[in-house]
């Protein structure tokens, strides 16, 4: 798990849309391939998958974004019984 400072699902890990035009970085695009590349899920969402919560607030931009993420192969979050952020 880490900060992995890529919001890789625009509706529900940022509290504000995108610009209008704005398409996935590079970084995030990455990232979905990493994971998928790995067989790697995010343990977080397959607990919460329609809530939004957020580990990062920019004042610059000010907008929430769920950055963070514990990531682990799928058989092993089929075993995670509660995952939150504090």
């Amino acid at each position: 798990g880490g900060d992995f400072n890529a919001v890789l699902d625009t509706d529900l890990d940022r509290s504000t849309p995108p610009l209008q035009g704005a398409t996935s970085t590079k970084t995030a695009k990455k990232l979905v391939g990493w994971l998928d590349a790995w067989g790697l899920v995010d343990a977080w969402r397959l607990q919460h998958p329609a809530t939004r919560d957020y580990s990062f607030y920019s004042g610059l931009h000010q907008v929430h974004t769920r950055i963070d993420r514990i990531v682990c192969t799928a058989g092993l979050a089929r075993r995670v019984t509660h995952a939150e952020y504090l």
